[in-house]
């Protein structure tokens, strides 16, 4: 593992850039260490240019994997779900990035949620998808939604009256955290 010093100086990549420096994670004493843990994540996922650290996926995803699962952090396990989901750093696996994705929703990530409605929505659970999408379109701060708008209006104008109607009401419960 390649430790890297704090006082280093790197141009952030766009996962770390969204991070905040004092993440609220809930754990106290832990919170600086599972920064690292998730910054060190997003090293190896992305590398950082002219240093020692360079792109390690399965390094990402275990790393990834232990906050998600030791510290139960959203990010970590939004993270995860998206790497399950791809394939990067071991084999994809769809019903394992839905658990990842499920359980990351649960604990308030709103991209999460997006991704995980739009994957039922696919797999032809339209009310339901279309109700986490709707969700997560309407928490999300306006300048971190515009990734999902276009997959919400897609399956919006694919889905039938009855279904929008259904999801809009459904979308309501979901976005005040009643599954």
């Amino acid at each position: 593992m390649v430790m890297v010093s704090p006082r280093t100086t790197t141009k952030p990549s766009r996962s770390t850039a969204r991070l905040p420096i004092r993440r609220r994670t809930g754990f106290g004493r832990y919170r600086l260490f599972v920064n690292a843990l998730l910054s060190l994540a997003d090293y190896y996922r992305h590398g950082i240019p002219d240093s020692p650290v360079k792109v390690d996926l399965s390094q990402a995803r275990q790393l990834y994997f232990q906050v998600a699962s030791t510290f139960g952090v959203a990010e970590a396990q939004f993270q995860l779900a998206k790497m399950i989901m791809s394939g990067e750093g071991g084999v994809a696996n769809m019903q394992q990035a839905k658990k990842w994705l499920n359980q990351a929703r649960k604990n308030g990530h709103v991209g999460a949620m997006a991704v995980f409605g739009n994957i039922l929505f696919q797999e032809g659970q339209t009310v339901r998808g279309l109700a986490f999408l709707t969700a997560a379109l309407d928490k999300c701060r306006q300048k971190e939604c515009t990734w999902m708008e276009p997959m919400q209006e897609q399956a919006f104008a694919t889905a039938g009256e009855k279904d929008r109607r259904e999801a809009i009401a459904l979308s309501h419960q979901f976005a005040q955290g009643v599954d």
